[in-house]
């Protein structure tokens, strides 16, 4: 027997199956016919009318009756049980009213000390398994604080512009304000300055800010603004078109 095999489950009620009535049985089948039809524990039966005790991996039958089960001849069945014997599978006694066959190594096929062990293993495995993977997540959450750390040093430094320090420009921005907008740069810097101020406003990026104001102050040139107005009148006008 092949010990790293390992185990399925068998249930006896597979003996009620329609696949188990297909017939004759081939000789691999006629074996775990025997192992299903064994007895599990030492215990006490009544067998045509006589007291009977088997142990453990016994089963009392008949040549006849396997016959019929496995719809093999009785002289088939005599021969097959002779070979399992030889091989020393099992052993067993007939009379003329019965026959008592001793499987034997029977733990071997159904301990369950030897299922537990492959549970154990199993959960080890699973253990294992399950250590990896939150390795891998810390490996993940920590490669990710890293980034986050990473974009917070690699950021580029952005100074405070404006009448109210609130408009903040790394000097690639402002050098990119000079560029788009020579005439009037500070001017728009100044706007938002005051808006942010008397509003509140918040924003993510004051470069694009002011870049969008330009485009809306462009595309509605009746609604836009001289730069140097900074009533509050005025920024809440700003504030319907953005």
């Amino acid at each position: 027997m092949n010990k790293n095999s390992g185990y399925i489950s068998l249930y006896r009620s597979m003996q009620n199956n329609f696949l188990w009535d297909d017939k004759p049985f081939a000789r691999g089948q006629a074996w775990i016919d025997l192992l299903l039809k064994a007895s599990y524990e030492n215990r006490e039966i009544i067998f045509n009318g006589q007291y009977v005790k088997l142990e453990e991996g016994e089963l009392i039958t008949s040549t006849n009756k396997l016959a019929d089960a496995w719809g093999w001849s009785r002289g088939k069945v005599r021969r097959f049980l002779e070979m399992l014997e030889n091989a020393s599978m099992v052993s067993y006694q007939t009379d003329n009213h019965k026959t008592v066959i001793k499987l034997l190594n029977f733990k071997e096929f159904q301990t369950c000390s030897k299922f537990k062990r492959t549970t154990n293993e199993q959960q080890t495995d699973n253990s294992q398994t399950a250590n990896e993977q939150q390795t891998d997540t810390n490996n993940k959450d920590n490669k990710e604080k890293k980034d986050k750390k990473d974009n917070i040093y690699s950021s580029p430094c952005r100074h405070k512009y404006g009448e109210y320090n609130n408009v903040l420009l790394s000097d690639a921005d402002l050098e990119k304000l000079k560029a788009e907008f020579p005439l009037d740069y500070e001017e728009r810097i100044e706007r938002l300055s005051c808006y942010i101020a008397s509003t509140g406003k918040k924003y993510k990026n004051h470069l694009a800010t002011i870049r969008n104001w330009a485009k809306k102050d462009k595309a509605n040139p009746s609604q836009s603004k001289s730069t140097n107005v900074t009533d509050d009148f005025m920024l809440q006008l700003q504030s319907m078109y953005e």
